[in-house]
């Protein structure tokens, strides 16, 4: 329904509707996935932009089929958890609901390879499911965080003539998983 202002003073009272529209969160889809091919024609760069805010820069891309939990919806955006520290704003158009009862996601990332080629070095990390994940550059570094996932990385196998010199993981928050 929509939401209604009251001003009330000295026995008078004045009511207007709210230009904003109020629902409980148990009609949002609890978890979705996402893929921007809205139109179904594949067109499309498989990614959807996650923001700190509503209409805000992008701060996040996630690739089509990644899932998240749904926790608020405002006007054309839905607001995701990407763990407990975290969440982010995407485009609701973007998301797809999945069944309900479905539990939100939880990747387990296993032990990682290193591979040299000759114009570039690849890094394979196993997950159990597809999470959202953001990528940080610095000067000299880069930093892969991964959302709703745990570590279970026995070892890092760095393999041959790679350009890689150090790679570290640590848990950095409850649901979220940094390689260095």
């Amino acid at each position: 329904g929509w939401a209604i202002v009251e001003a009330a003073f000295r026995g008078d009272t004045v009511r207007a509707r709210w230009p904003l529209q109020i629902a409980l969160l148990d009609g949002l889809p609890l978890v979705t996935e996402f893929d921007d091919d809205t139109t179904g024609n594949s067109r499309t760069d498989s990614l959807t932009p996650g923001r700190a805010t509503p209409s805000g820069s992008y701060e996040w891309f996630f690739p089509t089929r990644t899932r998240a939990a749904v926790t608020a919806r405002l006007n054309d955006d839905i607001r995701i958890r990407l763990s407990a520290e975290a969440e982010a704003w995407v485009p609701a158009a973007d998301a797809r609901p999945l069944p309900a009862g479905l539990p939100p996601p939880r990747a387990v990332v296993g032990s990682v390879t290193l591979s040299g080629q000759q114009d570039r070095v690849v890094l394979r990390i196993p997950l159990t499911e597809r999470v959202p994940f953001q990528v940080v550059e610095s000067e000299r570094s880069l930093a892969l965080r991964f959302y709703g996932a745990v570590g279970d990385v026995d070892w890092i196998r760095y393999g041959r003539d790679t350009l890689i010199q150090h790679l570290s993981w640590s848990q950095s928050g409850k649901e979220e998983l940094t390689f260095r």
